[in-house]
């Protein structure tokens, strides 16, 4: 073999073993699923503001709301169920979802940081729901790992 085809052959060898290098170190994404599935997601909570009634940025009148989000360390796909008709919200999968916003049935979300949040995902199916998919808390906890890009924890 000659020189430049020894020199060719290192080169394609070094490219192989960078590439292999570089699709070992990514993580694989979380698959969640919307409800019923109970699920534990860990990230930092925090508030952000929206537009909200009476109508939901369509108007100069509209008061802006602090609404509570879970902002999650690593994207996650939640994905539909199965069993989902056509006219269901939870029929389509959603990608790449970083943030979730926090509903709390029947009173206010009142907490901050890093938190383990259980509870059932959702789609955003009226003009007060803010993110695509939202968590409908059952139980809170001190969460770790916020400041990593480490996969949030997840439970079935």
């Amino acid at each position: 073999m000659s020189k430049k085809g020894r020199a060719l052959m290192v080169k394609k060898n070094v490219c192989y073993f960078l590439l292999l290098f570089v699709m070992s170190c990514v993580q694989a994404k979380e698959v969640y699923h919307f409800e019923p599935e109970i699920v534990t997601v860990v990230g930092t909570v925090t508030l952000k503001k929206f537009p909200g009634p009476p109508n939901y940025g369509e108007g100069p009148d509209d008061k802006k709301v602090d609404v509570p989000i879970l902002l999650l360390p690593q994207a996650i796909d939640v994905v539909a169920r199965p069993d989902a008709t056509d006219d269901n919200p939870d029929s389509e999968t959603e990608k790449n979802v970083g943030e979730m916003q926090i509903i709390l049935p029947d009173q206010p979300v009142r907490l901050k940081g890093c938190i383990a949040l259980t509870g059932t995902l959702m789609h955003q199916v009226t003009a007060g729901h803010y993110t695509s998919v939202l968590i409908v808390m059952k139980s809170a906890k001190p969460g770790r790992r916020c400041g990593t890009s480490s996969t949030p924890g997840h439970s079935r």
